[in-house]
């Protein structure tokens, strides 16, 4: 998976979120980290997707060096073992790497910006349903 492109490798994850405006992003408590979203059309809240136990958190300026509010799609998938050792290799974790035996990836894209986050669990908390990666 990790040898292809980036936009080939999402295409193998499941979408949690399109078109939505990313409003905040708090890091905090024991390695988690949550993002905030708001409906572009709207600016309802749509939800918090809430990371525990971050490994790797990457974000990637793409155009320029302005925060992006724009996010096309929001992808998670959660890796089999032998995809966990090839994300913690794609992304140059090496530190305590065979303590983690299988991981979930969520991916954050637009035309400004990247955002890859390997955690050990994940909880999209919204107003009327949730989705989660628990490990």
């Amino acid at each position: 998976m990790f040898e292809k492109k980036v936009y080939e490798w999402r295409s193998h994850m499941n979408k949690l979120l399109s078109n939505v405006s990313l409003v905040e992003i708090k890091i905090g408590g024991i390695n988690e980290t949550s993002f905030v979203f708001l409906n572009t059309n709207n600016g309802k809240y749509v939800g918090t997707l809430l990371c525990k136990n971050v490994i790797k958190l990457i974000y990637e300026n793409v155009e320029n060096d302005s925060f992006a509010c724009f996010i096309a799609e929001v992808y998670s998938k959660k890796l089999t073992t032998e995809e966990t050792k090839k994300a913690l290799d794609h992304f140059k974790f090496i530190f305590n790497e065979l303590k983690y035996n299988e991981l979930c990836l969520l991916s954050m894209e637009s035309g400004e910006i990247d955002i890859d986050i390997l955690c050990e669990s994940f909880e999209l908390k919204q107003e009327y349903a949730s989705t989660s990666g628990m490990m």
